[in-house]
């Protein structure tokens, strides 16, 4: 298999999705990447290793909040 090379703006655009949605795996399957690969990513990127400044993770209230969002949007899927 090939090695691909990806650029920063794609690199950045996959890491700052991932961090938004809570879910690096799902993320990577979107891509078609390797899980591990995202969250490589993500350790750099919270490194400030990709250029860009140390982000905090977020709160625990974000996550809930986040993950309510997630089962109610589950919900209405379902129904």
């Amino acid at each position: 298999m090939k090695r691909r090379k990806h650029s920063k703006e794609f690199k950045l655009q996959v890491v700052k999705e991932a961090l938004e949605v809570g879910n690096k795996a799902l993320v990577a399957r979107r891509y078609e990447l390797s899980p591990n690969l995202v969250q490589r990513g993500v350790k750099a990127y919270e490194e400030g290793q990709l250029g860009q400044e140390i982000v905090s993770s977020p709160s625990s209230a974000e996550i809930k909040r986040l993950e309510e969002e997630k089962i109610h949007r589950l919900g209405n899927h379902i129904q």
